[in-house]
């Protein structure tokens, strides 16, 4: 009897110290990116295991369960951190995750986490990010509003106030379904005295409590000019068919097509025109000596008729013949 207590005694002991020798880890800093989700949003979240002394606790095993479903796997790093994610459900209401740590030949732990799901509605807006509309103008600017959230939506406001110039949307009747992707169309009129320039914006989608802006730029464009540059009438008068050269683009077609050839054939017009009126090289200084003997000659003929009956016959013919002379080198050197 006395031999039977002591071997239970003993196995007591036994059983009091094994436990003692086996070191715990410990589940901390276990938090979620947020606590409220859609459903089928990603649920991501992080923590950190450390040994009762509260060093990191390195390759733990991780396993990450929703209910009866393990959601994923994982380990810690050298920090002893490890991150997670997965799909949300699609039930509405509370929901708790469960994490798994196992680390021979440390004991292991559980923690659980919990979050929201809640079906919301969200809205993206894409439109052009400069719209080019000139003073004195509508312009039509296509826009696209898709229901990227979990529920319909069934009511959306428009607004434009920030737009400086009259301004409203047309988006059409009926709720937005989920991934519905609609065409809208913003509505823009310049009045004469708006000011040129480019100037930022927005306009916005008000549904369900919520706001969505979208932010673009305007450039407004001036009048266009109805005189074109000296270049521009010479251009007109060669081709006929350029109004104003200042308005074409240099890497435009029209421009290499039309405007540089236009260009080069009044260059060449004017300078052969120019050129009848420039004597020929090396006969200039005899031109102009001539053009001086022939305004000499005329003067003293214009002398001599005057005259009556005082005039010399032989001279008179001199000078005639000496005229003409004049006149064909003229001729012959313009």
């Amino acid at each position: 009897m006395v031999k039977l207590l002591k071997h239970c005694l003993l196995m007591l002991v036994i059983l009091l110290l094994v436990p003692s020798t086996v070191e715990a880890v410990s589940i901390v800093d276990l938090e979620l990116e947020k606590n409220e989700y859609s459903p089928g949003e990603t649920v991501s979240g992080e923590g950190r295991v450390v040994d009762r002394d509260g060093d990191a606790v390195q390759n733990a095993d991780i396993s990450v369960a929703l209910g009866d479903q393990t959601k994923q796997n994982t380990r810690t790093d050298d920090e002893g951190t490890f991150d997670f994610s997965f799909s949300a459900p699609g039930q509405e209401g509370e929901h708790v995750a469960e994490i798994y740590t196992v680390k021979p030949p440390f004991d292991s732990d559980t923690a659980e986490i919990s979050f929201q799901i809640k079906r919301t509605a969200s809205l993206s807006i894409v439109m052009p990010s400069l719209t080019y509309i000139k003073v004195n103008e509508s312009k039509e600017i296509p826009i696209y509003i898709e229901n990227d959230g979990s529920i319909e939506i069934n009511d959306i406001k428009p607004m434009t106030e920030d737009i400086p110039f009259e301004s409203e949307i047309e988006l059409g009747d009926g709720p937005l379904q989920m991934n519905e992707n609609r065409e809208a169309y913003l509505y823009i009129s310049t009045p004469e005295d708006a000011e040129t320039g480019i100037l930022q914006t927005k306009i916005g989608f008000e549904y369900d409590g919520k706001i969505k802006t979208k932010t673009f730029g305007i450039y407004v464009e001036g009048p266009e000019e109805t005189t074109g540059s000296i270049t521009g009438g010479i251009i007109r008068g060669v081709s006929g068919m350029v109004s104003y050269l200042p308005s074409f683009n240099i890497t435009s077609g029209m421009l290499l097509k039309t405007v540089l050839p236009a260009s080069l054939a009044g260059l060449v017009l004017i300078l052969v025109y120019y050129s009848k009126s420039i004597p020929v090289l090396g006969r200039s200084g005899r031109s102009r000596a001539s053009m001086e003997e022939v305004k000499k000659s005329i003067k003293e003929g214009k002398e001599e008729n005057g005259k009556k009956n005082t005039g010399n016959g032989v001279k008179r013919e001199a000078v005639l013949r000496k005229l003409s002379f004049i006149k064909k080198e003229v001729r012959r050197g313009g």
